[in-house]
């Protein structure tokens, strides 16, 4: 009997135990579901946010709309446009006094009535936009709400409309003017989201379900407008019907007294496995951590080294010549004056470099913590160029060296100074290592990938090894302290950083005495997004 009643026991606690676990399970399958549709519309009403502050910090909005507004220019532009390409089914442009003045909806919805008088809710949207309108230079924070009209519900966005290229507020009736976009949260709108999501009858529902079955879309009051209901999933109640069969089985008593054992002793060596497991991860984690310990500590050594000469070679020139000026050292005739002048030249020229260095260095930090951030457009290329050809005019010049650069009407998205950088380093370069009398060629072309934009010289050329190691942080193409190469091997780092950053690529291809190419491209156009 004792026996019979230590697994009756055993029984009913399996039971109790699998009960609690498909209860756990289930009500955490609804606290998942409701975070998913949360997030999903909560998610379409900041795209909404976002759409409507971005058209009301555009300047032809402000000139079309608020200064001398345009019929045909705004329906075109703001109200037809975002029905049919933002999913917007309501335009409202709200004067100062809280008057809507512009009022375009879809032709199946019939509230141009009521919007005639802007309801309390609006006006509370409206109000909240004003206040978050923020400074005058920068783009307005836009506001977001849910709103009922009549038996229609809206998910609504209001932005402040603000000049983009001056430091001024339109205002129209003694006030600032606020753009409105409603979007109505109808059923064919969450049948899609239920058809995107597997989300099972997702549907408007009339009151709130205290179970957490439904989610409440709040208006600017904090009150409800309206919830979203669907049929909960319940995966530990259904997973307990699969077992009903078996656990019928194994109500005999032996059998249940194996499965015990069993599942005991798996529960054991999967806790013993997954301790192992965690054992290996930390213990490779700490490895990784060691190593970059390292590295990072090797990378401040080399830095150091290469800092204290690069900086010390021009402070030496700069305290040198400037103590020689400073006590008149040569006297102070005419002929003297021209050594003294010839002195603070070649100062001007280490304050330079140093400067140059520490931008270098200052935007090899910023590349490095990501931000730097690009401001990407079409730039033609033969205008870069030619920009680039420009600036370097005085030492191509001075070394004699034949240029070529056709130009190829091509153009790439790119941040233009960093296109300018990019092109200053790499012909920089060209021309530091290309003897005088050499030539230099640039060309671009386009390619399945993007626009390839190709700098050869005649130099001296690079190892293979140089070639490997030539985008690495102070790397000079074999050249170290003491050498006469100029630079600090910063550049090229910086370019494949840049280049990086676009989502372009570079090689260098070169051999000793033969000169060198480097090769980079970039985008013709903008990425699309994922999915278009």
């Amino acid at each position: 009997m004792p026996v019979i009643g230590l697994i009756a026991v055993l029984v009913i606690t399996v039971f109790a135990v699998a009960w609690l676990a498909a209860d756990t399970q289930d009500r955490q399958a609804v606290s998942a579901m409701r975070h998913t549709v949360g997030s999903i519309v909560d998610g379409n009403r900041r795209e909404l946010g976002g759409w409507t502050a971005d058209y009301a910090y555009w300047d032809a909005f402000v000139e079309h709309v608020v200064v001398e507004p345009d019929p045909v220019w705004i329906e075109g532009n703001v109200g037809l446009y975002a029905r049919e390409n933002l999913a917007v089914d309501v335009t409202l442009v709200i004067d100062g006094s809280n008057e809507p003045y512009v009022i375009s909806a879809a032709e199946d919805l019939d509230v141009e009535g009521d919007l005639l008088t802007l309801p309390p809710a609006l006006v509370d949207l409206a109000r909240a936009a004003r206040g978050g309108a923020g400074p005058l230079e920068m783009r307005p924070e836009p506001q977001q709400t849910y709103i009922r009209l009549d038996d229609t519900v809206f998910m609504a966005a209001a932005a402040v409309a603000k000049w983009e290229s001056k430091p001024d507020l339109p205002a129209r009736k003694g006030g600032p003017v606020v753009l409105m976009y409603l979007r109505q949260i109808d059923e064919t709108m969450l049948a899609q989201f239920g058809a995107d999501y597997m989300i099972n009858g997702l549907t408007l529902a009339p009151a709130f379900d205290p179970k957490g079955a439904a989610f409440d879309l709040i208006g600017m009051d904090g009150r409800s407008v309206a919830q979203l209901a669907w049929i909960n999933p319940t995966p530990g109640t259904e997973f307990l019907r699969s077992l009903r069969i078996p656990m019928v089985v194994i109500l005999a008593i032996a059998a249940l007294f194996l499965a015990w054992i069993f599942v005991r002793l798996r529960a054991v060596f999967r806790k013993f496995v997954a301790n192992q497991e965690a054992l290996i991860q930390r213990t490779e984690a700490l490895r990784i951590a060691r190593d970059e310990a390292d590295r990072a500590n090797r990378a401040k050594t080399e830095f150091l080294a290469q800092m204290s000469h690069d900086l010390r070679t021009p402070l030496n020139a700069i305290l040198g010549f400037s103590e020689v000026i400073a006590l008149q050292t040569f006297g102070s005739d005419a002929a003297a004056a021209v050594r003294y002048r010839d002195y603070a030249r070649q100062i001007h020229t280490g304050g330079d470099h140093l400067r140059s260095l520490i931008d270098s260095i200052l935007d090899v930090a910023r590349l490095d913590a990501g931000r730097y951030e690009l401001r990407s457009e079409t730039v033609s290329l033969d205008e870069a160029i030619e920009t680039c050809l420009s600036l370097l005019k005085d030492t191509l010049e001075a070394k004699a060296l034949k240029i070529t650069a056709p130009s190829s009407g091509l153009s790439v998205w790119a941040d233009p100074n960093a296109l300018e950088q990019i092109l200053l380093n790499l012909v920089g370069n060209a021309v530091k290592y290309t003897q005088a009398g050499g030539a230099i060629a640039i060309g671009a072309s386009r390619t399945p990938s993007g626009i390839a934009v190709a700098i050869s010289d005649t130099g001296r050329g690079m190892s293979q090894a140089d070639v490997a190691s030539a985008f690495e942080l102070f790397s000079r193409g074999g050249a170290g302290p003491g050498t006469t190469t100029e630079g600090a091997g910063i550049g090229l780092s910086i370019v494949k950083r840049l280049i990086d950053l676009h989502e372009g690529t570079v090689r260098i291809d070169s051999a000793p005495n033969l000169g060198t190419t480097v090769t980079f491209v970039l985008p013709e156009r903008p990425a699309l997004p994922e999915g278009a």
